[in-house]
């Protein structure tokens, strides 16, 4: 069989891994560049952002939409250009799966094994060394006040037993930690291009229409079944472009606000290389961190 996974993200990979280890043939479509983190731009830089980021991040800064936000959009989607902390799918978040949407598996227990082998793919695990000045100005503040407040974990793989900031160690994104275990033989990748719409022909067959960032021809393939991972944004607006889905579709997204701060300290906790904060306040989770 042949089959289209739409964005190369933590859903789109994690599928094109599971399909091709099953012996299918799957060809991924990624609408932004393949970097790798070696080659590419360095973490947290303006060429990143350019690079990287959806719109090369500008809806954060221009224009008039209702709601700013940034996504990756590169081979391996948001996984690349985070710090990588990780979080298990909170227990309210599960309940509320189980009973609005009757997922049935929707509980710590039966995800336990799979949520370990995450944990084990991706390498996630704590700091090996103290926390930079920044994480730490968190943690004490929050202990000053009685507040719950602990280190998140991170994917990712620590060269170094000290605080190098961004390189102590290399983030293990989709590209680094599941694209090297996939059988090339039966997956082919195709990025920088743009899937700009799908329909069905029958239950058994789907078209994909998409373009290369070169040329504005349209090409179309046809596919036995397709995987639909284009993030949170993407995802419902290519379905809404297709007139596929239920007819809500799009329409349930909530905004999270976020609060920001700024402090000034007697003693010096940011600048360059200072490191990834890493401690959260969770005494009010799962509703605020």
């Amino acid at each position: 069989m042949e089959i289209a996974v739409i964005g190369s993200g933590p859903g789109g990979m994690t599928a094109a891994k599971r399909l091709t280890d099953d012996g299918f043939n799957v060809t991924l479509f990624e609408k932004g560049p393949y970097l790798t983190q070696q080659a590419g731009p360095v973490p947290y830089s303006v060429a990143e952002m350019d690079t990287k980021y959806t719109d090369k991040g500008i809806t954060v800064a221009l224009g008039r939409a209702n709601v700013n936000y940034v996504e990756g959009s590169c081979l391996g989607g948001g996984s690349e250009v985070n710090a990588g902390l990780y979080h298990r799918t909170p227990k309210k978040i599960l309940e509320d799966w189980r009973v609005t949407y009757g997922i049935e598996f929707a509980e710590e227990s039966k995800l336990e094994e799979h949520f370990k082998l995450n944990e084990t793919i991706l390498n996630v695990g704590l700091m090996p060394f103290p926390a930079p000045a920044a994480s730490q100005k968190i943690y004490d503040g929050a202990k000053k006040l009685g507040w719950e407040c602990s280190e998140a974990p991170r994917w990712y793989k620590y060269t170094s037993d000290s605080d190098k900031g961004i390189f102590s160690g290399v983030r293990q994104s989709m590209t680094e930690a599941v694209l090297p275990a996939i059988n090339k033989a039966n997956l082919k990748i195709i990025y920088n291009t743009n899937v700009s719409k799908i329909w069905e022909i029958n239950s058994q067959k789907v078209v994909v229409e998409f373009s290369n960032e070169t040329s504005t021809k349209k090409i179309t393939k046809d596919f036995n079944a397709i995987f639909i991972s284009c993030g949170a944004v993407g995802t419902p607006h290519l379905l809404k472009k297709s007139k596929l889905g239920p007819k809500h579709v799009g329409k349930n997204l909530k905004l999270h606000t976020s609060i920001k701060a700024t402090a000034r300290f007697p003693d010096k906790v940011n600048g360059i290389g200072a490191g990834i904060p890493v401690h959260q306040v969770k005494e009010f989770a799962p509703d605020f961190s």
